[in-house]
């Protein structure tokens, strides 16, 4: 094969434009509110650029109806959220209440 092989198929992506392909980012979202919804439309506006990993809210009726407005996993278990880290990173808004009971400071960061 030759020298160029990357640039057809692969890590290129076949474009011929000699730039890597860029990895999608996959980011969490802590809180449901209006604020969340803009990282949703970033996210969707974008598909092959960003994701969203899932969304926890304190309230499983609201963490269901995120699922079926936005088709992300969403879910009300905080230590499932933190454990599973289905994400690169998280977004911390519109929480009434400190998270360091629950673990926030000591593992969110090690993602």
């Amino acid at each position: 094969m030759g020298q160029h092989e990357d640039y057809a198929i692969g890590k290129y992506g076949g474009n011929g434009s000699g730039q890597p392909r860029r990895k999608k980012t996959a980011f969490g979202i802590l809180g449901g509110g209006w604020r969340a919804e803009f990282y949703l439309r970033i996210a969707k506006a974008l598909p092959d650029e960003f994701e969203v990993g899932e969304i926890w809210v304190r309230d499983e009726a609201k963490a269901r109806d995120l699922e079926t407005r936005w088709g992300v996993k969403a879910t009300a278990d905080l230590e499932g959220f933190l454990g599973r880290r289905g994400f690169s990173f998280a977004v911390l808004h519109g929480i009434r209440h400190p998270l360091t009971s629950s673990g926030w400071r000591s593992s969110a960061f090690r993602c």
